[in-house]
């Protein structure tokens, strides 16, 4: 099975019909229209297919007949719970294929800024003529991506689903206590379950800038050589970037697991089926919502690293420049005197003559 679902997300192309903050809103929106659509059909997969009206007279017809009728309304149970099963994998392949173009273009879009940052530095590494690898102090506020790993490593549906008991929730449906995956915002806390602090409702609420917070340090050394930025970028914007975007097809993997797993358990109760819709819309959200905090995370520490080295470079171009003064004008100094030595030898003095 999970070959099959390997095979399915990596079957899907991506689709470019929604981009940059507004196509992630649109998407989310998309998404709950999904979801709201479904759960109306869904709705419908208990309601009773046939009048129980007959009256005791014919209570022989009655049993023949509703036998007849149970037997086929089973059927059709069977055959609504698949189609709304069928309407669950589509929304998460759209998803699945929107969340593919969006990482395309907006990790395009990050590669365009780095390049023109590199345009930027490389004539002043030129000019400096730093080596490949040189550190010098300097003091900035800058991105730390082993924490900001830690929290995309964590992120993990599999938090969620594998603690999802499908005779419990039937249980607890007839009791009305169902277990309700409550909001975006606690999905994604219940994702980040395995971090060393658990993040509040709040903090998730502002994900993007709880994850600066969380993920900013203080730096009192930056590279100025001359592979500095690609160093830089790779390990703490394109490494994040990708293993964001890997966590979230994860995710993905995790949840198509658990609805195959109710469907082929044979749980047709409209609660089961309901618990696979809100799972699928509220990750689907979720995923997109974490792809931005993490997306605007990486480019503020890109943007601060590039304003750094270059202040950096600046700085250190200006040191160099003082201390080229300083040699000329020493140079200058004891070139002035040994012209006067030579000019004494050649008068004869071996003093500078007085002005009477």
């Amino acid at each position: 099975m999970d070959r099959e679902i390997v095979s399915f997300i990596e079957s899907i192309q991506p689709d470019f019909s929604y981009q940059g903050t507004t196509g992630m809103l649109k998407t989310i929106i998309e998404s709950n229209e999904n979801m709201l659509a479904i759960d109306n059909y869904i709705s419908t997969i208990n309601e009773e297919a046939y009048n129980e009206s007959l009256s005791d007279k014919f209570q022989s017809v009655k049993t023949a007949v509703g036998n007849k009728i149970d037997a086929a309304k089973n059927v059709d149970l069977k055959a609504k719970a698949h189609k709304a099963y069928e309407f669950i994998k589509e929304s998460i392949k759209r998803a699945i294929a929107k969340i593919k173009a969006l990482f395309m273009t907006q990790y395009k879009k990050v590669k365009i800024l780095y390049v023109k940052a590199l345009e930027k530095i490389t004539p002043l590494l030129t000019k400096l003529g730093a080596s490949q690898n040189r550190e010098i102090p300097y003091e900035f506020e800058c991105l730390d991506s082993g924490e900001l790993l830690k929290y995309i490593k964590n992120y993990k549906s599999q938090n969620i689903t594998n603690k999802i008991d499908i005779e419990a929730d039937i249980e607890n449906a007839k009791n009305d206590s169902t277990d309700a995956l409550e909001s975006v915002d606690s999905y994604i806390r219940n994702c980040l379950a395995g971090t060393e602090s658990q993040l509040t409702i709040d903090e998730i609420g502002n994900l993007k800038t709880t994850l600066k917070d969380k993920c900013f340090s203080k730096f009192t050394k930056i590279n100025i050589g001359k592979n500095a930025l690609k160093v830089y970028f790779d390990g703490s914007v394109s490494g994040p970037l990708n293993e964001m975007y890997k966590q979230i097809l994860t995710n993905e993997h995790e949840v198509l697991t658990t609805i195959n797993k109710f469907e082929k358990s044979g749980f047709y109760h409209k609660v089961i089926i309901d618990r696979a819709n809100k799972l699928a819309g509220l990750l689907n959200s979720a995923n997109i919502k974490f792809f931005d905090a993490v997306l605007g995370v990486a480019v503020t520490g890109m943007n601060n690293y590039v304003r750094a080295i270059v202040a950096a470079i600046k700085a250190n171009a200006g040191s160099k420049v003082s201390s080229a003064k300083d040699a000329v004008t020493g140079a200058a100094g004891s070139v002035a005197d040994k012209a006067s030595e030579l000019k004494n030898k050649v008068t004869g003095n071996n003093a500078e003559p007085t002005v009477k």
